[in-house]
């Protein structure tokens, strides 16, 4: 686990936190973040290896990684954009703020989190995934998060906590395979939700959907 902080052109602005997806790296997030990094963010772009946990083991080190940040940064919010698995993890990581019990005992409370990004999440899971389980069974051994990741009823992200209190932005890829538009969203607390024309693996870095993210960042609002 690591990260790769951009180099800020303004030092004393809103941390934005980017998170990957399966497969992926943070040099997938990279354009991303240099791109917010040109509007004044201070951007750090998270790694971790995909496969090798599944969604709780993934959200604790991020966690733990994020509370890291608070410490080192008491004054500044944290923004957080992710791309598919990383909204999970994500998800998982700020299950406390869904607690109204956990809060003021936790490093990262409410207050440090400003604005959540997710690009292309399987909110409800993924047909593919479930496919796969199904076709191949030892899949899951290999790809840990695979079953977190499934779709139906029964499906452990259905067991995933949703952060409440705080403002969260859902961009769909409309020419998506992996993961449908109504497997997305989550109605009960998102506090915006856009479609753009672009496809899974790489909607985080098309042109209108960055724009899009910045202007939830800015304004916690999309701009379509």
């Amino acid at each position: 686990m690591f990260d790769i902080a951009i180099k800020p052109q303004n030092k004393d602005g809103e941390i934005v936190v980017l998170i990957h997806g399966l497969f992926h790296c943070s040099a997938m997030m990279y354009p991303l973040g240099r791109f917010l990094n040109k509007h004044g963010f201070r951007v750090f772009c998270y790694d971790y290896r995909t496969t090798r946990h599944n969604v709780v083991e993934h959200a604790e080190k991020f966690k733990t990684y994020l509370e890291h940040l608070v410490v080192c940064n008491p004054k500044q919010r944290i923004n957080i954009v992710t791309h598919s698995l990383g909204s999970l993890v994500t998800r998982q990581a700020l299950a406390h703020l869904a607690d109204e019990n956990q809060l003021g005992n936790e490093i990262l409370d409410r207050q440090h989190i400003g604005r959540l990004v997710f690009t292309a999440p399987p909110n409800r899971g993924s047909k593919v995934a479930a496919t796969a389980l199904k076709l191949a069974p030892f899949s899951g051994t290999l790809i840990k998060p695979l079953a977190d990741l499934s779709y139906g009823e029964k499906s452990r992200v259905h067991q995933i906590p949703i952060p409440a209190g705080v403002e969260l932005g859902i961009i769909a890829a409309a020419y998506d395979h992996l993961v449908p538009q109504d497997s997305t969203q989550l109605p009960e607390v998102q506090t915006a939700f856009t479609v753009m024309p672009a496809i899974h693996m790489t909607i985080m870095n098309n042109r209108g959907v960055r724009n899009e993210i910045l202007h939830f960042l800015r304004h916690g609002k999309f701009s379509s």
